[in-house]
């Protein structure tokens, strides 16, 4: 997680999580999109409480929401959104200086079931991206790309040479 998410975790943080029994996460199915899954399936699969779960199970002390969601994306890379300061104030939430780890759960979730909403509304964009990604052989789940725009359109995401254009449409 240290070299793919470009994280500062020390290994000793993660101990308690690595020694559990790690139940939470064998009970989420591999396949479970947070995006794809339409009302009926997430429903069916818990998907809310499956999630909330996971990121309950990771956040520890030295471990923050961010922390834990780099974390669960990598083992379950079509449900989990990373959920660092910059997504989340992309998607109007402030996290407090030091919020306790119930605190932190509740932001999670709100989040995540915030994120799941909006990248429904805008799936039929995302899987054109998707697409073109595919076609140099990038491949992304629908998450990781909805993530990945809420990130690099916060001003202070500091991506040097990067250009920023917002487009706005109205229909008629």
């Amino acid at each position: 997680m240290n070299t793919t998410m470009r994280s500062r975790s020390k290994h000793a943080w993660w101990e308690p999580v690595f020694a559990s029994d790690q139940g939470w996460l064998r009970e989420i199915p591999f396949d479970l999109d947070i995006v794809e899954a339409d009302e009926d399936e997430w429903k069916a699969a818990n998907g809310d409480a499956l999630l909330s779960a996971a990121i309950a199970a990771c956040i520890q002390p030295g471990i923050g929401l961010a922390g834990a969601t780099k974390l669960l994306h990598l083992k379950r890379p079509r449900l989990v959104p990373i959920l660092d300061e910059l997504v989340a104030e992309m998607m109007g939430v402030n996290l407090p200086d030091s919020p306790t780890v119930e605190q932190r759960v509740a932001i999670g979730q709100r989040l995540a079931t915030a994120i799941r909403r909006e990248a429904c509304r805008n799936i039929d964009v995302l899987q054109r991206i998707q697409v073109e990604l595919a076609q140099d052989d990038i491949k992304r789940p629908l998450i990781r790309i909805f993530d990945v725009v809420l990130w690099f359109s916060h001003p202070a995401a500091s991506v040097p040479g990067a250009r920023r254009s917002i487009a706005v449409r109205q229909r008629a």
